[in-house]
């Protein structure tokens, strides 16, 4: 059976790394949609609209596991869906895990656009549409100022740049390192020692204080050292509650304290509140 040739599904609730997959994909000459979670990604694979997905493993409502599940056992003969794992987890057991759940491969984070291109060729072949040639592009990364030449790479390491940047903006430090770190890995396979620079700079300005705490740290600090409850402060700031309790452990780490208590005593001392 000939494969759908519709957009490409990327199933991820983080919105930059959707942002992110869908502009490699676009670059590649793929069209892409994405949805936030699971139970999404079944929902819009029912009408069998998209040749390939690329699914994220944590999500909220239906991770991404019980989403491959669901999807193969509807499936009766006939097209078997690519579905590729897109995860920052690469041990062994991990891998086990996503084919065991029906996932056909892995695409490990942070995402590196050759490798992407390389995992659609291998489970989404077309005659027409993508046109990037990754093993081209790596022998042309040859040779101080070599980068200059490849635009679609170094395009995508600033691209990268901006999206950390804009995931720092918004309290996200984990995306944050995660784009920032894979911009800076793309700069050093091209040569790129201008490009490394700036980025050592935007480390050293981070806009962290007090100890080295994020503003959103520390607008937590404030209301865990008045008493608030972390459902409280959830509510008060618009967060779930596993992402207070998140930047209370971040809190508690990078302050040194052993408790709420001691964070309140810090508080105070540090003139927080």
């Amino acid at each position: 059976m000939t494969p759908p040739a519709g957009p490409i599904l990327v199933v991820d609730d983080n919105e930059a790394n959707s942002i992110l997959a869908i502009r490699f994909l676009q670059k590649l000459g793929y069209p892409a949609v994405s949805v936030r979670n699971g139970l999404e990604a079944v929902q819009a694979t029912a009408g069998g609209a998209h040749p390939l997905v690329l699914m994220d493993c944590q999500m909220p409502v239906m991770d991404g596991f019980a989403a491959a599940r669901a999807i193969r056992a509807r499936e009766s003969g006939g097209h078997r869906l690519p579905i590729i794992a897109v995860t920052a987890t690469a041990t062994e057991p991990h891998r086990g895990a996503c084919l065991d759940a029906g996932m056909d491969d892995i695409l490990t984070k942070p995402v590196i656009i050759d490798v992407l291109a390389e995992l659609i060729a291998r489970w989404h072949p077309v005659t027409s549409g993508a046109v990037w040639d990754a093993q081209a592009s790596q022998g042309k990364a040859t040779g101080a100022g070599a980068w200059r030449e490849l635009d679609a790479p170094h395009e995508t390491a600033r691209i990268r740049v901006l999206i950390g940047l804009a995931c720092r903006a918004l309290d996200d430090p984990e995306t944050s390192t995660m784009e920032l770190d894979g911009a800076r890995t793309i700069f050093e396979q091209l040569g790129a020692g201008p490009d490394i620079e700036r980025l050592e700079a935007l480390g050293r300005t981070d806009g962290r204080a007090r100890g080295g705490l994020t503003a959103r740290e520390v607008e937590v600090l404030r209301l865990v050292a008045s008493g608030k409850t972390n459902r409280a402060i959830a509510n008060v700031l618009g967060l779930s509650e596993k992402t207070v309790a998140r930047h209370i452990s971040n809190i508690l780490t990078k302050i040194e304290a052993p408790s709420r208590a001691a964070a309140t005593a810090y508080a105070y001392e540090h003139r927080v509140i």
